[in-house]
């Protein structure tokens, strides 16, 4: 009964966070500055484990900052890049295609134009020879008393061919106009080509006043 007694002690496990266990008399040799080692050492094992799972949480946390392309990288998959590129080519050449579409229309009435502008120098300048015409006959009426009908005759004649010719030029003068004002959005929706549409309005304006 003694004997079983004495191995009770030693058989009862210690408890995490008791009082550090007695030392046996054969311990007597520790030295004190072990002894105040074990005093300052944490009777808990608790603390240190709560600091530990801290840390490992604030390893996982994201970055505050903006990922970058890294985010990028990692929500799009590799097909998703790929459709996005070849949606941005078809962009690419559409736009490709209604520029050079818009190239052509201006072009076209550039073409247009000059036609036009040639059409009105040549109304001007028959415009011109009819009035000196007109300003001739009208003086040599003028000289001649005698033949009163016949210069009657050439003068309203030469008065109806100045008349024709004004008309004329009035309505190339319309027709202008109306390439200029349907020229306008098609140099808004080609404004890559803003140096060629310049000088070309420039040259309608300088027609338009004449």
């Amino acid at each position: 009964m003694s004997k079983r007694s004495e191995r009770l002690p030693a058989e009862r496990p210690t408890v995490e966070g008791s009082e550090r266990p007695s030392r046996s008399p054969a311990d007597g040799d520790l030295d004190a500055d072990v002894d105040e080692l074990e005093r300052l050492r944490c009777s808990s094992v608790q603390t240190e484990q709560v600091i530990a799972e801290r840390n490992r949480r604030n390893a996982r946390q994201p970055s505050a900052g903006y990922p970058g392309l890294a985010f990028g990288g990692s929500v799009f998959s590799s097909s998703t890049l790929m459709r996005f590129r070849v949606i941005a080519n078809e962009l690419h050449n559409i736009t490709n295609v209604q520029l050079k579409r818009a190239e052509g229309e201006v072009s076209a009435l550039r073409n247009r134009i000059n036609a036009l502008e040639e059409n009105l120098g040549r109304e001007e300048t028959e415009l011109r020879q009819a009035s000196h015409e007109v300003s001739l006959a009208r003086m040599e009426s003028q000289q001649d008393g005698d033949d009163g009908n016949e210069g009657d005759g050439e003068m309203s004649l030469l008065d109806t061919q100045l008349i024709e010719s004004k008309l004329r030029y009035e309505a190339v003068a319309r027709q202008i106009a109306l390439l200029d004002a349907q020229f306008e959005p098609t140099k808004a929706a080609a404004s890559p080509c803003g140096a060629e549409n310049d000088s070309v309005a420039s040259t309608s304006d300088a027609a338009a006043p004449v």
